[in-house]
């Protein structure tokens, strides 16, 4: 058994016991399309132009990520790419061995303070 497996009551594992998780709200899940549809009628455009805008305004966040720029959207929040250090990994079909994992990039997104403030508000 791994050291520190064991629940503070002895027995179990960790793994085993049940554990109170944070409560996430049943939110619906928004797809590109009812971003499309929403905009669309905000702005009282044809739906087939608003899609073409967010999808070049998603491309060019990828393209810039790419390049190696931070993408900073005040009020709202900043597209990065961080860099995760290279390590010793073990494969999982043979722990015995152990595999370096090279450096990886990530893009990363950190909310700015209006949008956390607001979905803070929101979940009180």
């Amino acid at each position: 058994m791994l050291r520190g497996a064991m629940n503070t009551r002895g027995g179990a594992p960790a793994a085993c016991v049940s554990r109170p998780t944070r409560e996430l709200s049943m939110a619906k899940t928004i797809t590109k399309r009812d971003l499309v549809e929403k905009v669309a009628q905000g702005l009282d455009k044809e739906p087939a132009l608003v899609r073409d805008v967010i999808q070049l305004l998603l491309d060019t966040i990828i393209e810039m990520l790419v390049d190696g720029n931070r993408i900073e959207l005040r009020n709202f929040g900043v597209f990065s790419v961080k860099r995760r250090r290279p390590r010793l990994g073990r494969n999982p079909r043979k722990p015995d061995e152990t595999v370096q994992i090279p450096v990886t990039p990530t893009p990363t997104f950190k909310a700015g303070r209006h949008v956390k403030l607001r979905v803070k508000h929101q979940a009180q």
